[in-house]
């Protein structure tokens, strides 16, 4: 059986913490990580509704790395891809180099 390397809900995968600080602002009421890795960190957060008339108890909320995705187009307006299978989409898809 494989075994897994996914942390129990509420904790860290042992030394994979996520770097950045949690994001919040003046309406969130409360948070609660569900997961992180070094990459990103996945939080429940509860809210109060712009309007300040409602509590938004299930918002779930995803930071991650900052990353930058380049195309490149050749001379003759193509665009350079590849062929890729990627986690959790059926098939191939096409990436950029």
């Amino acid at each position: 059986p494989a075994s897994s390397r996914l942390p129990e809900a509420g904790t860290t995968n042992g030394d994979a913490v996520y770097a950045a600080p949690g994001w919040h602002n003046e309406r969130t009421v409360a948070v609660e990580t569900l997961g992180e890795t070094r990459f990103a960190r996945c939080d429940v957060h509860t809210v109060v509704t712009e309007d300040g008339k409602d509590v938004i108890n299930d918002w779930i909320f995803l930071e991650e790395m900052p990353a930058v995705n380049v195309i490149v187009q050749t001379l003759e307006g193509h665009f350079v891809v590849f062929n890729q299978k990627k986690y959790a989409i059926p098939g191939e898809t096409l990436s950029p180099v």
